[in-house]
């Protein structure tokens, strides 16, 4: 606990944002679960647009995308966002052949997706699920098996948006 709390310490002495789910209190907690797909509804423009210009993130991507194995081309992932970040870098550094699959909760996040691959000339090489990564009922084929998973840890702590819950769901599939 000291080392977040000296962790969101620093970033608010530098004037960086920090989201985290809140902690529940007890009375909201008896009467309403805290939802981790509320903070999907959040995100701007310009939450995207950070992502979208983080160099130094993107490079990491990047250089994951290209280690992958070419026969692991069936990919899945949680959240693309508005600007199907990952999406893009992975269908640019991937082995070629690779599909991504990705889940959007936010439906106007998911159009605009949709919409950024469709003008990218990707979507042949790509699908944008609008729902909850655990609802693979959604899925054209909810039997298809995925080999890797992207997703954006948005904010400081995977945990925010239930990252491990999400994680966990798709590992069991």
């Amino acid at each position: 606990r000291r080392l977040v709390a000296a962790l969101l310490d620093h970033r608010r002495s530098l004037a960086l944002p920090s989201h985290s789910a809140p902690l529940p209190s007890a009375a909201s907690s008896a009467s309403q679960p805290i939802d981790v797909w509320t903070l999907c509804d959040d995100y701007g423009e310009e939450d995207y647009d950070s992502m979208d210009n983080d160099v130094h993130r993107n490079a990491a991507y990047t250089r994951a995308f290209t280690a992958v194995s070419p026969r692991r081309t069936r990919w899945l992932e949680i959240g693309c966002g508005a600007s199907a970040t990952l999406t893009r870098l992975a269908l640019a550094n991937a082995p070629s052949g690779t599909h991504v699959t990705a889940f959007e909760v936010n439906p106007e996040s998911a159009a605009a997706a949709t919409a950024t691959l469709r003008r990218a000339g990707l979507t042949a090489r790509s699908a944008v699920v609008v729902g909850k990564s655990t609802q693979p009922e959604l899925l054209p084929d909810p039997a298809e098996k995925f080999v890797a998973v992207l997703h954006e840890v948005f904010g400081i702590f995977a945990s925010s948006e239930g990252c491990p819950q999400m994680l966990g769901h798709a590992r069991s599939q």
